[in-house]
């Protein structure tokens, strides 16, 4: 009796293996015939395999379903219009995932098909561009989720001559599905700002070739020139001497002196006025210069220009030539000095009036349009 038992069990798992070894054969044949449905070239792809789902049969949809999932989703990403792959070359790749399928069924070595690039959105690096335009690079083409044979995904290599060479961290890549991926360049722009490096290359199981490459131009430190029109400013230098009425009547008169420098500080271009102003012939009254020497003729700094573009740094201005000019007065009034071809359009000099001239006496100064210098950074 128990040797019957023993029978039937045998010969039940043998139905049961037998069964299995059908199905395998049953769905490499529907695969077989998936193949020849995409070898036609015909129609679209998706309803070419929604229609061969629909007619397996039972017992085949439940080996294969997973894998045929996984190859309807990458058939609806990879035929979107953002790969721009060819339909010839989407059948092949199909064709190659149909075998791949069967070779797991048949329990055989899986062929590693490398990533392929259909499309990138910048087919080159600037570095001299805006930097918002090259935040990332994104990637469109094919099995960019395949690892290769030593289980490791396409890697990005930055490369340079003379054989140097630097990986992209991982952590910079994004492989957004098996159709997309996307490189974060901001993180990696001080690399591709270095000139050190000329190319992306891509590497599958360490080698780039036949793989895709992505160019960068060199950083070049031009400059920028941006015009401005400067506001004007005053400058009342200190009371130093006699009485504090410069008289400019009764055969006196007065001698002045008015000089503006410029520098450049902190991103700032920042001007400064000297005015120095001596009567002769009554008490000599005095603006400016004191007995210490020119210091007090000094007015403070004002800023005429600020660089807000963190990319660029304010390295000079034009014209750069310092304006100087020297005067007598014989009258009382305020009196114009042009300064031709000079950053300053005109000084206005404030010397005597009718009375006292303490808090009278100064000088004001009306600028030309300038230009500020600018010279780009290197991204760090």
């Amino acid at each position: 009796m128990k040797k019957l038992i023993v029978l039937l069990c045998l010969f039940q798992l043998v139905l049961l293996v037998g069964c299995f070894d059908d199905a395998i054969k049953e769905a490499v044949r529907q695969l077989d015939n998936l193949e020849q449905t995409f070898n036609n070239k015909s129609g679209d792809l998706t309803t070419e395999l929604e229609n061969w789902r629909k007619q397996l049969p039972d017992e085949v949809h439940a080996l294969i379903d997973d894998d045929v999932q996984k190859l309807a989703t990458n058939i609806i990403g990879s035929t979107g219009a953002e790969t721009r792959c060819t339909v010839d070359f989407l059948r092949d790749r199909f064709k190659q995932s149909i075998k791949n399928i069967e070779r797991r069924l048949l329990k055989q070595p899986i062929v590693y098909e490398k990533p392929c690039f259909c499309t990138v959105d910048q087919p080159a690096l600037n570095p001299n561009d805006e930097l918002k335009t090259i935040e990332t690079i994104k990637l469109y083409g094919y099995d960019f989720n395949n690892l290769d044979p030593s289980k490791k995904p396409m890697q990005a290599v930055l490369v340079g001559d003379g054989g140097i060479s630097k990986p992209i961290d991982e952590k910079f890549i994004g492989r957004t599905t098996n159709y997309a991926m996307v490189i974060d360049v901001a993180d990696i722009l001080p690399d591709i700002a270095s000139n050190k490096y000329n190319k992306i290359k891509f590497l599958w199981n360490g080698d780039s070739k036949g793989m895709s490459e992505i160019l960068i131009l060199k950083w070049l430190p031009e400059n920028l020139i941006t015009s401005f029109q400067p506001r004007s400013f005053s400058w009342f230098p200190p009371h130093t001497g006699g009485d504090g009425d410069l008289d400019t009547k009764q055969g006196n008169w007065a001698n002045g002196q008015i000089e503006i420098q410029f520098r450049v500080q902190e991103n700032m271009l920042q001007a400064r006025l000297f005015y120095d102003v001596m009567e002769f012939g009554g008490d000599n009254t005095r603006f400016g210069v004191n007995g210490n020497g020119e210091a007090s003729a000094w007015g403070p700094w004002n800023t005429l220009y600020t660089n807000d573009d963190p990319h660029y740094d304010l390295i000079g201005y034009s014209p750069s030539a310092p304006d100087r000019y020297h005067f007598s007065v014989f009258d009382q009034g305020a009196k114009d000095y042009f300064q031709a071809g000079s950053s300053v359009l005109k000084f206005v000099a404030y010397v005597d009036q009718k009375g006292d001239d303490v808090g009278y006496c100064h000088v004001d100064v009306l600028f030309n349009p300038m230009d500020a210098i600018l010279k780009r950074k290197q991204p760090k």
